[in-house]
């Protein structure tokens, strides 16, 4: 998320500083190779600065903090601490801080770590497929050029104008920050209510999950099991009824159905191509960052139990999936 972000945010004027762990630095020292699945060119990402130390932050000196950490990394104490020592020092400046790592309720969190003025925070998330091509191997579809992919140490599809979207929970920090993002002219910024943002993201996580018990399919399989997508269809349901969605979650949720998710698979499917989206949601969402999308489903879980909500759909799909990796780990 962080490369692809600093590559269009620099082709737009913004100087780029990344935060990294030290193990980091030596992969980040040289120019990163990017391959775009929308044009099969290869671009090279350089100049900007690379910090280890997050004591190196000066205070007033950047415009946007952008948290790319994911949600299990900011649970844990050392993320903990990283948003406090970037509430000292973002605090009572003109810095503003982007929250872009997938959680529910998140925002309110970091302001209370933080310290920070509400004005200063809001939450943004990446439309933008991107993976590194150099440590994971997916299925090749024309007129992808295999030759240039093999050299590339990231690669990314862009299947729609947006690449990126924003809350209004701080809103002339993200309108700002959406005018940052598009002056590149390569990509543009969508600026979304509370409700619509935390309506979308959220419920979404439902069918990873479901799609993880059944092996990842295809839209064209997800028939096979249709009691487990109704499932999904219901937890995804009691996800978008949760107070913080107000009238914008209702309203999906008497328009969701299980028919309805599968069409939407389909889309995004076929407009992802050339980049195989399945292989690449079996990689992420089914490894690298599957403990945060339950973590983040049981937030769900929770919230809608502190409002008396059942969420009985959205807990039994979690126990499912525990369950089938746990099947899987004992073959």
């Amino acid at each position: 998320m962080g490369i692809i972000m600093g590559k269009l945010l620099q082709a737009g004027g913004a100087r780029i500083s990344y935060l990294v762990r030290p193990n980091r630095l030596e992969r980040l020292s040289r120019p990163q190779v990017l391959y775009s699945f929308d044009d099969h060119r290869l671009t090279h990402f350089t100049g900007y600065e690379i910090l280890t130390d997050p004591g190196r932050i000066e205070r007033d000196a950047y415009d946007y903090v952008i948290f790319t950490i994911d949600g299990i990394a900011l649970r844990s104490v050392e993320g903990q601490a990283l948003v406090r020592q970037v509430g000292e020092i973002a605090r009572g400046t003109h810095t503003k801080v982007l929250i872009g790592t997938m959680g529910v309720d998140l925002r309110r969190n970091f302001l209370s770590l933080s310290g920070l003025d509400p004005s200063q925070v809001f939450n943004g998330g990446l439309y933008i497929l991107v993976y590194q091509a150099d440590r994971v191997t997916l299925p090749l579809h024309p007129p992808t050029d295999a030759g240039l992919l093999a050299q590339a140490d990231f690669a990314h599809r862009q299947a729609a104008p947006m690449g990126f979207f924003v809350d209004e929970s701080a809103p002339e920090a993200a309108r700002a920050f959406a005018g940052l993002w598009e002056a590149s002219g390569e990509s543009q910024c969508v600026v979304l209510s509370e409700e619509a943002f935390s309506t979308q993201v959220p419920a979404v996580f439902a069918l990873f999950v479901a799609c993880d018990i059944m092996g990842w399919p295809s839209w064209r399989d997800m028939h096979t099991d249709p009691g487990l997508w109704e499932l999904a269809a219901e937890a995804t349901r009691e996800i978008q009824g949760l107070s913080i969605n107000g009238e914008t979650g209702q309203q999906a949720r008497q328009a969701t159905t299980a028919q309805g998710l599968i069409d939407m698979w389909r889309a995004l499917e076929e407009e992802t191509l050339p980049a195989d989206l399945l292989e690449f949601n079996r990689f992420h969402h089914g490894g690298k960052v599957y403990e945060q999308d339950v973590e983040l489903l049981r937030d769900c879980a929770a919230l809608g139990h502190a409002e008396g909500k059942s969420m009985a759909a959205l807990e039994q799909l979690i126990e499912r999936s525990r369950a089938a990796r746990r099947e899987r780990g004992s073959r």
